[in-house]
């Protein structure tokens, strides 16, 4: 209540519309009622939940945190209109609410991730830094980004992925070590899902990177089952634009870092 109450009040600063709370999730819109600066005033709203969380103290822990979100925002048209009739509401459709779903549950804790069209919005206002081409959940390859701004972790985010990747060696990574095969082996046993991406005999590798986008896509839990780094359980953000408007989207989650050397994400 503290941190959807602290958002509220940051939507009335930036005036971007409240679309509604879903779980741990905030869904923000802007852009659908003509107005300009849709995505700049996205972006600031974004950077002031941050600010927001941070002023939270992490429940339960007496060493100082704060609670953290993931955020993720995208710019593009939707439908919009008024659903049922027992308590209707103010509803947003389309493939830009999802992929602004998808920019929060593929970001990191403490950082602000945008998609290719957002960043082209946003272009000469704000610096971004290039994650490459990611493999996203009914989108696949994506070019996204992360704002690069003091109030994020954007520096840590970069280097979760960039780390990860390199390990991986761009897409996939050969498991020859026993102890990495073993563990590899022992992993998809008890994560049945994923067993077409077991290394075999012929094939020594496996599509660590396709893993880990469907852990983000929460087709798996939890996200440190593969790495210990990697952000887990995130609140989200999410906001979309009407018909022909384009609009950014943010999406905050929830989320907590675990074995990352600058903190947890």
């Amino acid at each position: 209540n503290t941190m959807f109450s602290g958002f509220d009040q940051v939507c009335d600063k930036h005036g971007v519309y409240k679309v509604e709370t879903i779980g741990d999730a905030y869904m923000v819109a802007a852009g659908h009622d003509g107005v300009g600066n849709h995505a700049e005033r996205m972006i600031e709203m974004a950077l002031d939940m941050l600010r927001v969380v941070r002023e939270i103290p992490y429940p339960g822990r007496a060493d100082g945190s704060h609670i953290q979100i993931r955020i993720g925002m995208h710019t593009g048209p939707v439908h919009s209109g008024v659903i049922g009739q027992k308590m209707p509401r103010y509803c947003f459709f389309g493939d830009t609410v999802n992929t602004a779903s998808r920019m929060e549950s593929n970001g990191y804790a403490m950082a602000i991730a945008v998609s290719g069209s957002t960043k082209r919005e946003l272009a000469g206002k704000y610096e971004f830094v290039a994650t490459g081409e990611r493999e996203i959940k009914g989108k696949g390859k994506m070019h996204t980004y992360f704002l690069q701004h003091k109030e994020t972790e954007w520096e840590t985010a970069i280097n979760h992925f960039s780390g990860l990747k390199n390990t991986l060696s761009g897409s996939a990574v050969g498991v020859n070590s026993p102890m990495l095969r073993h563990g590899m082996r022992r992993w998809l046993g008890r994560n049945p899902s994923f067993n077409h991406l077991a290394p075999s005999r012929g094939n020594s590798s496996v599509d660590l990177l396709q893993i880990e986008a469907m852990l983000n896509d929460g087709r798996q839990s939890p996200r440190d089952s593969l790495c210990q780094d990697s952000p887990t359980g995130v609140p989200r953000g999410s906001h979309s634009p009407s018909p022909g408007s384009p609009a950014g989207g943010l999406i905050p989650r929830l989320s907590e870092r675990q074995g990352s050397g600058s903190g947890g994400g």
